[in-house]
């Protein structure tokens, strides 16, 4: 808020942050957030990049970017049959569906450097806002060319930079939380401030039917993932059993996740959330935003100290 005081701005982070942590803890590390106008903008602008990407675009115009083109690259497109297995085994699916999943993807490689200290802020309506901007910057990254990255690169760039933001601020609201994160585990280096950060942004089409249209069940090892989908297909494991995860019914909102390396920091406080994806479709395509915000490559990965009581 403009003229706010210094501590007033931080007693509002650590509000945000520590109903953040609430959530994360009650809903073992599932939350759906509300990332403001700015986002839900850039939002509508990357579907509808997205969309054209992956169903308009030709398979010569998709390879012009393939991530691995030049192998300096690692951001850009990945074909179907490209995406990694993960537990199969552990995942329900039937043989004929593990390890062939189709899945295309378009990934944008963000550095997140130029993290801003300005404390997180929410709105009365409990809305994610950033302080400063966090400047997002792109190394490793392939696009396409011609008249489709013309208009392509715009959107999905606007929406890179508007969720590095809303990254930013979310780990500035968990880091005033009441999880105890010290500040050499999630400051200084952290998420964004360092000189090296594999944080990501996919924009990932699920052809239709289980067969081809999912992905493994598996955690994310980066510290949290923003996931937007507008039809449902993501599962979570909660309490033993494969449960559906919220569609997004606004542009601006989004699903928050926990990482391995959040379940790090908070040892345990806070677990990892198992997933997967399933396109129960059996005729339409499923579109779906997701960035994964990691920690800087030379960051002091060390726990906060258990809960009194429960040892190392």
């Amino acid at each position: 808020r403009g003229g706010e005081s210094e501590g007033g701005a931080r007693a509002r982070a650590a509000h945000l942050g520590d109903a953040l942590a609430s959530a994360l803890v009650r809903h073992a590390g599932l939350c759906v957030v509300s990332l403001g106008e700015e986002a839900a903008a850039a939002t509508e602008l990357a579907l509808c990049a997205l969309e054209r990407f992956h169903s308009r675009a030709s398979q010569r115009q998709k390879e012009h970017c393939h991530h691995a083109k030049d192998q300096t690259k690692v951001g850009g497109y990945f074909r179907a049959g490209e995406e990694p297995d993960y537990d199969a085994d552990a995942d329900g699916f039937s043989d004929e569906e593990a390890g062939n999943s189709r899945v295309e993807d378009f990934a944008v490689h963000l550095r997140m450097e130029g993290g801003s200290s300005a404390p997180a802020t929410a709105t009365d309506e409990g809305e994610v806002r950033g302080g400063r901007d966090a400047a997002a910057v792109w190394g490793n990254q392939q696009w396409p060319g011609g008249s489709l990255g013309r208009a392509f690169r715009p959107s999905v760039t606007r929406h890179a930079e508007a969720m590095v933001r809303a990254g930013h601020a979310l780990h500035r609201a968990l880091k005033a939380s009441r999880l105890g994160l010290r500040d050499y585990a999630v400051g200084g280096n952290g998420i964004g401030n360092g000189n090296g950060n594999a944080s990501l942004m996919r924009m990932l089409q699920y052809p239709p039917g289980a067969t081809h249209g999912h992905m493994q069940a598996h955690t994310d090892y980066e510290a949290f993932t923003l996931i937007h989908q507008q039809s449902r297909g993501l599962q979570v494991l909660q309490d033993g059993e494969w449960r559906w995860a919220p569609v997004s019914h606004s542009a601006g909102q989004y699903i928050l996740m926990a990482g391995d390396m959040l379940e790090f920091w908070t040892n345990g406080s806070v677990r990892a959330q198992r997933h997967r994806v399933c396109n129960e479709s059996r005729k339409d395509k499923r579109n779906s935003l997701v960035v994964f915000f990691a920690a800087d490559d030379e960051t002091d990965a060390s726990p906060v100290a258990p809960p009194e009581g429960e040892g190392e």
